[in-house]
């Protein structure tokens, strides 16, 4: 199949909408319904519904449910059940060259039950990162037990010191020694990368794929012909299908930026937290503005609706905040260190961005934005299927699904007519285990002895949608959890009557009806944690306190950040709302602000505290960073005019303050005579003169002045003849400009 190479132009690349149903649902308890809509269609349209069960794949859509035929637009179906998910499929036909065959889907539901446990994750850190972000790593390892997972925690060798045969053999093992297998995959760091095939998706040369499905690809059989390193396979091998979902954050290589691998790292981990513990805010909205990523753009209003979903691009996301966002955005990497991007889960297409282990990479560049910025994948070629997270499942069960659509299934139609179902070059950067709607936690635990038992109480959470609480027990921090309650609590205590025999530790989720654009489920809040002793100790969460500082305009600052814990523990910090205006680096409680060039003004940022079980903000940092004057710099350049004619100058110097600039000639010519105190003067050539004569300036604010300046001046004899134009020419250099005289 041909396939063009993407224009920088994309977003206008065609009519997005010939390709493009969206829809909605909209649920109804009693009676029971979920009713379907979509957008305005043309006359003689027709759009076909089917619906499965969720989680059902490949060709299980059935018999269609109904046809509706212009002019309505909504499918009612009654024949539902609270606490069953369903998924809808939407089929337009082909109606004219600007009005192609269309297909978007949903999932839709009410009511839907609780999920408490998530499966087995394996967390692989990279062994030269892993002692220096321990306790970032220790912090997600909690959050991760928080959300249902059980945890298999290792470290393995970098990149180039071990092969990815080795790290897949290594992770192969694990899956087959863990009960029920592995669910998930979260790569941390630069662990080895792979490559598989030769092709090329976006349109250009082909080339090797990075093809992290490598990984995700339990029992099928990878092969390397020529031994060169890269594996052979365009596609998937065997089934042609992955066993596990798995995601990568590896951030090495980014020289844009000013801080190195270790600190963009820990400052993923830090927003990764913020996210899931609801210290950062999470706005509702999406934003799309890419005409090949067309199922996406569907996706992005079926999640959030389409009241709720923006046709503009990430440029907008410079400074609104979006939950999702679609775009063909900036082709150059080394941008993306100062965009300041405010998206958090995107799908970033265009060309050449696939390629995710090149230097300065746009989709790895979209996961070290300061704030936001947590998972990316490139869409249309595949499109991706995100529309699960509507009913709560995670960003890497969409990548499992993506990767696993192909032909041969007849699970998910490709759109845009471009196909590469089970192509190896489906990746997702970021935390597979992410899910999109964060419920806001109980903000304290507290276990005491209360009569030879333990009164577990919390402060309420501050989401008022919040109906109740599920408290759990372990014997150990990071171990498996049991849900304590046989119904909801419905207030902020509990009384544990088990008989202790050491410390044990508590658990408390805050639970309410996820309501959205795809129904309802119930939804739990990120763990919060505490625990009790025989002697009845707890643990007391940490506390910070506002600060400030002050650093001259291009100087960088040492800030100390405050931090205390009751039970003397030791205090982690970390950033929940990075500097608008600067870059933070660092690890414990010193961090270095460095603002942006040439910039002057007040900045400000939110840190976190936190120690083993608990975390809260620390306080906000206010940073003064005061101008100084910067000094004027005078440009060269090299003028060309005619023997004895004066010659009018344009003398050029730049100022990053705007300021009045003021010019001296600091060096005279040799030739001729400058005349002239603005930065327009006039040379005049010694009579009769031929040849190179030269002058310097200067440049004044009137607080500083600039290194002198050259004007380089070849002056030549008037030419009597296109032959003697070209000899005189010849005197000066190749890029002369001749500005001779009328």
């Amino acid at each position: 199949m041909f396939i063009a190479a993407l224009a920088a132009s994309a977003s206008t690349a065609f009519a997005v909408n010939a390709y493009m149903l969206k829809a909605e649902a909209i649920v109804q308890e009693s009676p029971p319904r979920i009713t379907i809509q979509w957008d305005t269609q043309l006359t003689g349209y027709q759009v076909t519904v089917y619906r499965r069960l969720f989680g059902q794949q490949g060709a299980t859509w059935g018999a269609a449910l109904a046809v509706v035929n212009h002019p309505e637009r909504t499918y009612v179906d009654t024949n539902v059940q609270p606490g069953v998910v369903y998924e809808y499929k939407l089929t337009r036909p082909y109606y004219d060259a600007s009005h192609q065959a269309a297909t978007a889907y949903i999932c839709a539901g009410m009511d839907a039950p609780l999920k408490t446990e998530r499966g087995t994750v394996l967390l692989v850190v990279e062994e030269t990162m892993a002692p220096a972000l321990a306790p970032e790593v220790d912090r997600l390892h909690l959050d991760l037990v928080g959300d249902g997972w059980t945890v298999v925690r290792r470290t393995f060798a970098r990149h180039g010191t071990a092969t990815p045969a080795a790290l897949r053999a290594f992770i192969q093992t694990i899956h087959s020694n863990t009960p029920g297998g592995l669910t998930s995959v979260f790569l941390l760091g630069t662990l080895p990368r792979v490559q598989s095939g030769n092709t090329a998706p976006d349109g250009h040369a082909s080339q090797p794929q990075d093809a992290d499905v490598f990984y995700a690809d339990m029992d099928g059989t990878w092969t390397d012909s020529d031994g060169n390193g890269v594996y052979d396979g365009n596609y998937l091998p065997g089934n042609q299908r992955v066993e596990v979902q798995l995601g990568r954050v590896d951030l090495a290589g980014l020289p844009a930026w000013p801080v190195n691998e270790q600190q963009l790292l820990r400052l993923y981990l830090n927003k990764d937290h913020a996210f899931r513990t609801g210290l950062l805010p999470v706005a509702p909205t999406n934003c799309y503005n890419s005409g090949y990523c067309n199922i996406e753009w569907s996706h992005a209003v079926a999640l959030a609706g389409p009241s709720a979903t923006v046709a503009t691009g990430f440029d907008s996301a410079k400074t609104n905040v979006y939950l999702c966002g679609v775009d063909f955005y900036d082709w150059n990497g080394a941008n993306y260190a100062y965009h300041r991007l405010k998206v958090h889960f995107s799908i970033n297409f265009g060309s050449g961005k696939l390629y995710w282990r090149g230097s300065n990479n746009a989709m790895r560049g979209m996961l070290a934005q300061p704030t936001y910025g947590l998972t990316c994948a490139w869409g249309s070629r595949p499109n991706w299927y995100f529309h699960q997270m509507g009913m709560g499942e995670t960003i890497g069960y969409c990548a499992y699904r993506t990767q696993n659509n192909h032909s041969s299934l007849g699970d998910y139609a490709p759109q845009c007519h471009y196909y590469f179902g089970g192509g190896v070059h489906v990746n997702l950067m970021g935390d597979p285990t992410l899910r999109l709607h964060t419920v806001l936690p109980p903000r304290t635990v507290h276990a005491a002895l209360s009569g030879g038992n333990a009164l577990v109480s919390w402060a309420a959470s501050a989401d008022a949608a919040v109906e109740s609480y599920d408290v759990y027990r372990a014997d150990v921090l990071t171990g498996s959890y049991t849900r304590l309650n046989a119904t909801p609590v419905a207030g902020t205590n509990y009384l544990d009557t088990f008989a202790r025999t050491g410390t044990v530790y508590y658990m408390v989720k805050a639970l309410k009806l996820e309501r959205n654009n795809s129904g309802s489920y119930s939804n739990s809040s990120a763990g919060v944690f505490n625990m009790l002793t025989l002697a009845g100790a707890g643990n007391t969460p940490p506390a910070g306190q506002n600060g400030s500082a002050t650093t001259p305009e291009d100087a960088s600052a040492a800030i100390s950040l405050s931090g205390s814990d009751g039970d003397g523990d030791s205090v982690g910090f970390g950033m929940v709302v990075q500097p608008e205006h600067g870059w933070l680096g660092g690890a414990s409680n010193i961090w270095t602000y460095k603002p942006d060039a040439n910039w002057n003004g007040t900045d400000t940022f939110v840190y976190m505290v936190y120690d083993t079980m608990a975390s809260a903000i620390g306080g906000t940092v206010t940073v003064v960073v005061t101008p100084v004057n910067d000094i004027p710099v005078a440009t060269n350049q090299t003028i060309t005019c005619t023997q004895s004619v004066s010659k009018d100058i344009v003398l050029y110097a730049s100022d990053v303050d705007k300021d009045a600039l003021a010019y001296l000639i600091t060096t005279p010519p040799s030739h001729g005579a400058v005349t002239g105190e603005t930065a327009l003067v006039t040379y005049t050539p010694d009579f009769g003169y031929i040849g190179t004569d030269t002058f310097k300036f200067a440049a004044t604010d009137g607080m500083a002045t600039s290194t002198a300046a050259t004007v380089t001046l070849c002056v030549l004899p008037e030419p009597v003849s296109l032959l003697a134009l070209v000899a005189a020419l010849a005197i000066c250099t190749p890029r002369t400009i001749v500005c001779l005289r009328a």
